[in-house]
């Protein structure tokens, strides 16, 4: 499947051409060029775009004020301002704007291509989440695995679908919340929706553990290691 095309906005035609001859270079086959602003917001209307080069200084609009009106209609594709002004004002505005990077003309190509690729990535990762998200609500109806937790909260609805998306992976969770908003329970339900179901789930109360024991507790002790310590005894980890 052919990915969308990144867009290259500058009023220079001669960089227009320089760049899409690099990009096309680099792999990047499906590279578009406009060197007219105005006409960037009726071209993203009917062309999906993965990502935007964009000027900052051009005669018919400012590259700033195209990059807002982008992020208000389009905020999930990355936005790269590639402009011949060096000027931290400049960069300051355009990162609180959303601009994904700023990079000055001539703009060192190692460092756009790498640009380019991370924002890529970053983008097709959103893209996979994005659509995971809509699956897991479109299916919300039909799902009873949270029937045991009870709320009516739109946020604790999220936090369902997170846990969907998070517990088959391999990745480390933190939870965290207040007292009683059931951080326990949100645990447990990553472990009985993980490979791990069929295995022990080991809730630990830190706080409940002094400090002298605290290595004993987490790590074991072999027996007559300390005083006290009649017997082996296995630690949580173990």
């Amino acid at each position: 499947m052919e990915s969308s095309p990144i867009l290259v906005v500058d009023d220079e035609s001669s960089y227009l051409e320089l760049v899409k001859v690099l990009l096309i270079d680099e792999g990047y086959k499906n590279v578009l060029t406009e060197n007219n602003p105005l006409k960037v917001m009726p071209l993203l209307e009917r062309t999906d775009v993965d990502l935007i080069l964009l000027d900052v200084y051009m005669p018919e609009m400012n590259g700033l004020d195209l990059l807002e009106k982008i992020y208000a209609e389009y905020p999930s594709i990355p936005v790269i301002i590639v402009t011949a002004v060096n000027e931290v004002e400049i960069a300051l505005k355009a990162v609180k704007l959303g601009a994904y990077e700023f990079i000055t003309k001539p703009p060192d190509t190692d460092r756009l291509f790498l640009t380019i690729q991370r924002a890529l990535s970053k983008r097709l990762l959103e893209t996979e989440r994005d659509s995971l998200r809509k699956a897991f609500i479109a299916e919300k109806s039909e799902r009873i695995v949270f029937s045991d937790l009870i709320t009516d909260s739109g946020l604790m609805y999220k936090v369902f679908e997170l846990v969907e998306i998070f517990a088959p992976t391999n990745e480390t969770v933190l939870i965290t919340g207040e007292t009683g908003t059931g951080k326990d329970l949100i645990a447990k339900k990553l472990h009985d929706l993980s490979p791990r179901r069929d295995f022990q789930f080991i809730p630990v109360n830190l706080a409940s553990i002094s400090t002298s024991l605290f290595e004993s507790e987490l790590f074991g002790h072999r027996k007559g290691t300390f005083t006290g310590a009649g017997d082996d005894k296995m630690g949580y980890f173990e």
